[in-house]
């Protein structure tokens, strides 16, 4: 099942965890507009195609400009996005995810997978941010932790395996929504009617 950027993180709101406020955008014209509405400092135009390293391949544009967000749109619509995931051939871009601008202090991983030998919803997590995971992953397995989800509590391991306090409500709760969202009835209707190309 593949979901753009732009769906989960849709999703993710719906259920409390914090995004970036973003947009899906599939012309120039609309970049302008949701730009004018956005009105942040630094402007994140994201390709949305089914593949992990868009950034490499030249599909994601950072600009503090709101003049130049059209610009970068023409750009990258309709451009085919070679990326190690994507195979020779590459994936033509249809669509756009626009967005505010982050304060990054630091990038941590965390994924939710159906783990195939057990068959248990298993986070997966890792402090080395999620750019390079699978190198992450060859080189230094040590750096990834990966937790079976059998109970809600068991979110708690993901912490303090990430040097997280148990007493960081805050980060808690995030983790404790992604589960619900995982869980949920709605995410698995949704990721069935809204695969797009």
């Amino acid at each position: 099942m593949n979901v753009h950027e732009f769906q989960a993180k849709s999703l993710f709101a719906q259920f409390g965890v914090p995004v970036p406020r973003g947009k899906e955008i599939t012309s120039p014209d609309a970049a302008t507009a949701w730009a004018n509405e956005l009105n942040t400092p630094v402007f994140v135009v994201k390709a949305q195609i089914h593949a992990g390293g868009r950034g490499k391949a030249g599909g994601v544009k950072i600009t503090k400009d709101k003049a130049a967000v059209a610009g970068l749109a023409k750009e990258l619509i309709g451009k085919t996005l070679v990326t190690h995931q994507t195979g020779p051939k590459g994936r033509v871009v249809h669509r756009l995810l626009m967005e505010e601008g982050a304060n990054i202090a630091k990038e941590l991983y965390l994924s939710i997978l159906v783990d195939r030998d057990t068959g248990w919803a298993t986070f997966i997590a890792s402090t080395e941010g999620g750019m390079e995971i699978e190198e992450v992953a060859q080189k230094t397995p040590e750096k990834i932790i990966k937790e079976a989800l059998i109970l809600l509590s068991d979110s708690r391991a993901i912490m303090v395996g990430m040097s997280r306090s148990r007493s960081d409500c805050k980060a808690l709760n995030r983790l404790s929504s992604i589960h619900s969202y995982s869980c949920s009835g709605t995410c698995i209707g949704f990721l069935w009617k809204r695969t797009l190309p």
